[in-house]
């Protein structure tokens, strides 16, 4: 019984991720689709724009994506809304670089003992995931 909720379980989280996976290569398609109509107006501005968003959001989320459109819309009635929205993504891109800045110096800075704990404590239940799974299958 025990190895069929397993089955069931990792069946699930396997189409839980080629689900997601395919939402995410929407969004990318749809996310360069309005790119490139951006950059068919050849204007320089809007370039560096597309630039910068390419490097702040190279797997966009729904939200990023509706943000995009708006941003865009509102740059095809104003060029000089382009400028602005360069600025507002250049400082998202060194607020995101200052965070895995600080969360790799924070992965660093935990001790090796406490790496090694936290190895010894999957190991544990694994284990008793196998021992318990042996003594219900017989």
């Amino acid at each position: 019984m025990l190895k069929y909720i397993t089955i069931i379980f990792f069946a699930a989280v396997a189409a839980w991720a080629v689900i997601d996976y395919g939402r995410a290569t929407d969004r990318i398609g749809e996310q360069g689709q309005v790119l490139r109509d951006l950059e068919a107006s050849h204007q320089p501005r809007i370039s560096k724009f597309v630039d910068a968003w390419r490097r702040a959001y190279p797997e966009p989320s729904a939200d990023d994506l509706v943000d995009l459109r708006v941003q865009a819309e509102r740059m095809k009635a104003d060029l000089t809304v382009a400028d602005e929205d360069t600025a507002s993504i250049a400082s998202a891109i060194a607020a995101r670089q200052q965070r895995r800045d600080q969360a790799k110096a924070e992965v660093e800075a935990i001790p090796w003992w406490q790496w090694a704990l936290v190895g010894v404590s999957l190991a544990s239940v694994l284990y008793a995931f196998r021992y318990f799974n042996q003594r219900a299958l017989g």
